[in-house]
Parts: structure tokens; C-alpha cells; sequence
């Protein structure tokens, strides 16, 4: 029986067990290594502040930089120097400016020695939740000023966009869904098809005659008539039994429910089973990249799967989620053409 297994486990000795598993690294990435692999060179240059991987220098704080530059955490780097916990890999200046905070919030009665279960050895106290409580209000009052006095702007109407919504590119659904109009006109324009090439169609649910934007296989003239049109024809499936895709006999509806897609077990496991037989076809080359097409992917995919290629894909055939932002310039001169 192993020592874990032996001894009842309690949160603090669950962290050791892991802090010393993680300790046990070998060298993460040998190969790419400027300096020689060997624990003395890498430890030097760890104390000097140099990366031992690019070469890097000047480093206060190097966990950072080998954290979001080379993958590489601060236990890791540790491992690779034959660093111990209790000994500092930072700037001397860096390392006294940290305990003399800490001595500053004891003092002040944020902190307090005794953390079993913790990381450190200390934890914080009542007073010291209320005053971090209160810094993080303080910053986000502070970001939430910084934002009002200049905030982002509409890339449509040019009005302000609200600090709730700043990560979006324009203030509302109108101006969002004129956006994705203007950069799918822009795109057809761009590939030799403007928007007045095409031939008007009948909307599917009004009937009116309007001439698609953006993908032209759209068939409704407004979000109102696709809600519309959605509807009805998911009253029209719900009505009536179903039919199962195996044998083709009926299933009845299930109370509040679509019908099932098969009609037993026997026929459901066939589906499966065809389906299984689908997915283990070759699903050839990419049309975007040339590389094969995993077998994860549904029969019909055209592409490997990657965020790159679906997105060519999506703009080579004129989808609305495909198209890129533009500057508010280009915008500006596609609200001015007709479509």
C-alpha cells in the first residue's frame, strides 16, 4: 500500500502531494534551449534574470515571461534550475518590495500567520476580505470612469456603446445586422458580384420581393418574417405522427414533444450503426488547406475543422459570419452605394 493510499489524505497534505509530483518535471523543452542543458547553466541564468530558452535578459519577475512566451510555469522553471520552494527566482528588489507588503498588511491586520490548507503561510482575515473587497470596487469604478470619458464608438452610427457592451463593434442589433451588410457587400464587390448583379427573391414568409445582402440563399426579408416563418414550420413538423428513418413506420408524438426518430431499439441501434459506418468513410482533403479531414467531422465537411479554414470557407461562399470587420472608413462608402 502506497503512502497516499495509507494515511488519510487531508486538503493541505493533497497540495504537497501535488506541489511535490509537479517538482518532479524533467526539462520541459530541451531542444529550443539557448543555454547549455544543464542545471548550473540554466540556474545562473535564472538568478542573472535570462531566459534559458530565447535568451532573453532583463527580467525582474522571468515566470512571467516564460509563462506566456514559452508555456513554461514557475514550477517548472524551478525544476529546470533545481530551485526549492523557499527560494526566490525574482530581482532582490522585487522579492524585499513583496515581504515588505506583506509585513505592511500583518501590521494593518489583513493577514495573519497559520494557513494549513493554503498556499502560504498566511490567509486573510476579516478585515483583510473587506479591503480587498473594496480595492476591486475601487478599480472598477476606476476602469468604468476611464471608459465613459472615452468610450468606444458605434462602427455604424458612431454613438457611444455602452460600458456593459464595449466588447461589441456597434451599439445595437440594427446597427449590428447593417454592419454584416455592408461587410458582405464589400466582400461581393471584391470578388467581381455586387449586390445589384443579383436578382430580387419572394420572401418565404410575407412574400414580399427584396434582394439578399449578404448569403443569397436567405429567404426570408427581415428577422421578424424568419421568426415567422421558424415558427410555422415547427407547428407544421409537431402536427401528426412521425416516421421512423430506419423502417419507415410511424411513431406517434410524444406529449410536449417531437416524435421520436426511430421506432424501437432494434431500429435505433441500426441508425447507429449506419451512422458509425458514415463517419469511419474517408472524408478526403480540405478544399482550404489540403490537409485530410479527421474523421471526427461531419459527413458533409469540407474543410479540416480549423477556426482559419472554416472562416475562408465562410467568406468564399459570402456568409454573413464570415465576413471581416473594416474600417469605419470602407463602412462608410458601403452605406453609400445601393445594393
Amino acid at each position: 500500500m502506497s503512502e497516499r493510499a495509507g494515511r488519510k489524505t487531508t486538503p493541505g497534505r493533497t497540495r504537497v502531494l501535488e506541489t511535490k509530483g509537479r517538482m518532479q518535471h524533467g526539462d520541459p523543452n530541451p531542444g529550443n534551449r539557448i543555454t547549455p542543458p544543464n542545471r548550473d547553466a540554466t540556474r545562473e541564468a535564472i538568478l542573472a534574470g535570462t531566459c534559458p530558452i530565447c535568451g532573453k535578459t532583463g527580467f525582474k519577475r522571468l515566470a512571467g515571461h516564460t509563462y506566456h512566451a514559452h508555456g513554461i510555469d514557475r514550477m517548472e522553471l524551478r525544476s529546470m534550475g533545481g530551485f526549492v520552494l523557499k527560494d526566490s527566482i525574482c530581482a532582490p528588489d522585487v522579492s524585499e518590495a513583496c515581504r515588505q507588503r506583506t509585513r505592511e498588511r500583518v501590521e494593518a491586520g489583513e493577514l495573519r500567520r497559520g494557513n494549513p490548507g493554503g498556499s502560504g503561510p498566511y490567509e486573510l482575515t476579516g478585515e483583510g476580505k473587506r479591503r480587498l473587497a473594496e480595492r476591486n470596487r475601487q478599480r472598477g469604478e476606476q476602469i468604468r470612469a476611464e471608459y465613459e470619458s472615452a468610450p468606444d464608438r458605434c462602427r455604424m452610427c458612431e454613438a457611444p456603446i455602452p460600458f456593459d457592451q464595449r466588447s461589441n463593434a456597434t451599439c445595437g442589433e440594427t446597427c449590428r445586422r447593417g454592419l454584416l451588410a455592408v461587410s458582405a457587400r464589400l466582400q461581393a464587390r471584391r470578388e467581381g458580384k455586387p449586390g445589384s448583379d443579383r436578382p430580387p427573391k419572394e420572401c418565404v414568409a410575407c412574400g414580399a420581393r427584396f434582394r439578399p445582402t449578404g448569403d443569397y440563399r436567405t429567404s426570408t426579408c427581415s428577422i421578424e418574417c424568419r421568426t415567422a416563418f421558424l415558427r410555422k414550420r415547427g407547428a407544421e413538423r409537431r402536427k401528426g405522427p412521425g416516421e421512423c428513418k430506419v423502417c419507415g413506420a410511424p411513431v406517434e408524438r410524444r406529449p410536449g414533444r417531437l416524435p421520436a426518430k426511430t421506432c424501437g431499439p432494434g431500429c435505433l441501434k441500426a441508425l447507429f450503426e449506419a451512422r458509425d459506418a458514415l463517419r469511419r468513410k474517408d472524408r478526403g482533403t480540405c478544399k482550404i488547406c489540403g490537409t485530410r479531414i479527421p474523421a471526427s467531422m461531419a459527413p458533409t465537411a469540407k474543410t479540416c475543422g480549423s477556426d482559419t479554414c472554416a472562416l475562408a470557407s465562410r467568406v468564399e461562399a459570402g456568409r454573413r459570419g464570415g465576413t471581416a470587420r473594416r474600417t469605419p472608413e470602407e463602412h462608410t462608402n458601403g452605406t453609400t452605394d445601393k445594393a
